[in-house]
C-alpha cells in the first residue's frame, strides 16, 4: 500500500489550524472555569460570550461532517471517537446556546 505525503505548505497549514482550534478550546475552557458564576448569572456580557461559544461549537459541528472523513476512519475506535466528537460539539452548542437565550 502506497501512502503519499501532503506538501509541506499543507502540513504547516494543518498544524496552524490545529493550534488555533486548540487555543480556542483552551480559552473557552478557562473562561468557563474562571467565570462560571458570572456566566450562569446571565448578565448581557455573559450571554453574548455564551452565544459566541455556542456558535463556535455549532460551527464545528457543521464543519466536521462536511470534511467527509468517515471513509478514512478505518477502525471502530476511530468511528466511535468521531461520533463522540460530534456529540460533544452538539452538547456544548446546545448548553451554551441555552445559557445565551434563557431569560
Amino acid at each position: 500500500m502506497k501512502t503519499s505525503r501532503l506538501p509541506a505548505v499543507h502540513r504547516r497549514f494543518a498544524v496552524a489550524q490545529n493550534f488555533a482550534i486548540g487555543a480556542t478550546i483552551a480559552f473557552c475552557g478557562l473562561v468557563c472555569l474562571c467565570f462560571a458564576p458570572e456566566l450562569v448569572a446571565g448578565s448581557p456580557t455573559a450571554r453574548v460570550l455564551c452565544a459566541g461559544i455556542a456558535l463556535w461549537w455549532g460551527g464545528r459541528l457543521v464543519i466536521l461532517p462536511w470534511l467527509r472523513v468517515w471513509p478514512e476512519l478505518r477502525g471502530a475506535l476511530l468511528r466511535v471517537g468521531f461520533v463522540l466528537l460530534c456529540a460533544e460539539c452538539a452538547i456544548y452548542a446546545l448548553v451554551f446556546g441555552w445559557l445565551a437565550v434563557r431569560g
